[in-house]
C-alpha cells in the first residue's frame, strides 16, 4: 500500500478537492480529521516521546476513521 497526496494551489476550489478524495480515491468520509502543523525543529522532543506521541496519533486515527492531514513539510530530525 502506498501512501496517497496532492499537492495543491492555495486557492483550489475545496470542492474539487473533497471530489478527488471522496470519487476519484474512493476514500470514506473521516469521522474525525487530525491536523499536524509544524515540526520537530518547533518542539524537540525524546526519541522515546516521540515514537509515543507517532504511536497515539496513529493509534487514534486508525480507531476513529480519521484523517490525518499535514502541512506537508519535513523540518524535523
Amino acid at each position: 500500500m502506498y501512501m496517497q497526496y496532492v499537492r495543491l494551489h492555495y486557492e483550489t476550489c475545496p470542492e474539487l478537492v473533497l471530489h478527488l478524495l471522496l470519487h476519484e480515491w474512493k476514500i470514506r468520509v473521516p469521522n474525525l480529521v487530525i491536523s499536524i502543523v509544524g515540526g520537530l525543529a518547533n518542539a524537540p522532543l525524546q526519541a522515546k516521546l516521540q515514537q509515543v506521541v507517532k504511536h497515539g496519533i496513529l493509534r487514534a486515527a486508525k480507531t476513529t476513521g480519521a484523517w490525518i492531514v499535514t502541512n506537508g513539510l519535513d523540518i524535523g530530525r
